[in-house]
């Protein structure tokens, strides 16, 4: 199966988080989303410090990486945090591909 890797990037700490996995971007998004609004998660109570990152494919049958040529920044948590009225605020970049953020950006 083809997955979808991600990475979180925390600009206090200066550094990327380890990297996950998932079977889409959607998916990635949601769940970002679900702990950016986690009340005792660091994701909600910085959440101007961590932004999520799409990294490429893997493939589990052949072991195969597929890296995007940057790394393409998916939103900051805060973008993530629910409004007060507990609707989902819109992600700038979610699920869009031609964003040409990269690592160094953030570093």
């Amino acid at each position: 199966m083809i997955y979808k890797m991600f990475t979180v990037y925390d600009c206090k700490a200066e550094a990327y988080m380890a990297v996950f996995q998932m079977p889409s971007i959607g998916q990635a998004t949601r769940a970002f989303g679900d702990t950016c609004n986690d009340e005792s998660h660091a994701f909600y109570l910085h959440p101007e410090d961590y932004t999520l990152f799409y990294l490429g494919e893997w493939n589990d049958t052949n072991a195969s990486f597929s890296p995007t040529t940057t790394p393409q920044a998916l939103g900051v948590a805060i973008e993530y945090k629910m409004s007060s009225s507990r609707a989902p605020l819109e992600p700038a970049n979610a699920g869009s591909k031609s964003n040409s953020s990269s690592l160094s950006a953030e570093q």
